[in-house]
């Protein structure tokens, strides 16, 4: 844990120097061309080898349920705690979020490959199907949220049954709504 950990600040260390002593050196074109790398090439091959390198049984599906009932879970807890608050509703809308969605693959993954080392087949399992459930759910509910939270109407905080609706959009999630009203009816 604490080389992954020194690696990273290692990492950080190197590039914030680099702005110092290599004044002519464009940081933001080379910040992008290693996201694109990272997202375009090396994410997608690190997920393809995990999954057909891997023998897959029943966590194929459990884990992604798991993470979806977790995440839908954590976003009504969220959405029912922060209210509480007197905060700007786009503040409330960035905690929600925040509260909600973990980063599995790009912190996750060296960190727990370094508490686990000898376990770094299971844990790029775990994380790569992880990140297959998360990335959609921030593509779809998360932006739907992030944009209910910013609103139209500037001056107004979504009301409670607008942030349901959000929620309940998507087939994927309609079978959760019981599961919603479940935690909200504990909640209350």
């Amino acid at each position: 844990m604490t080389t992954v950990l020194l690696a990273l600040g290692l990492i950080a260390w190197v590039g914030s120097i680099l702005c110092y002593i290599l004044k002519d050196l464009d940081i933001g074109a080379g910040r992008k061309m290693i996201g694109v790398l990272v997202l375009n090439v090396f994410l997608p091959a690190l997920v393809f080898r995990v999954i057909y390198t891997s023998e897959m049984g029943s966590e194929f599906y459990q884990i992604p349920l798991t993470i979806l009932l977790s995440t839908v879970a954590c976003l009504r807890v969220a959405i029912l705690v922060f209210r509480a608050f007197k905060l700007q509703p786009q503040e409330k809308g960035a905690l929600i979020l925040a509260s909600a969605f973990g980063n599995v693959t790009y912190l996750g993954l060296p960190v727990l490959q370094g508490l686990f080392p000898t376990l770094a087949v299971q844990v790029a399992k775990v994380a790569i199907l992880c990140e297959v459930t998360i990335t959609p759910l921030n593509l779809s509910l998360g932006m739907t949220l992030g944009a209910r939270f910013k609103g139209v109407m500037r001056d107004q905080e979504p009301k409670e049954t607008e942030v349901d609706h959000a929620i309940g959009a998507f087939p994927l999630l309609t079978p959760l709504q019981t599961c919603i009203k479940l935690v909200r009816q504990t909640v209350q």
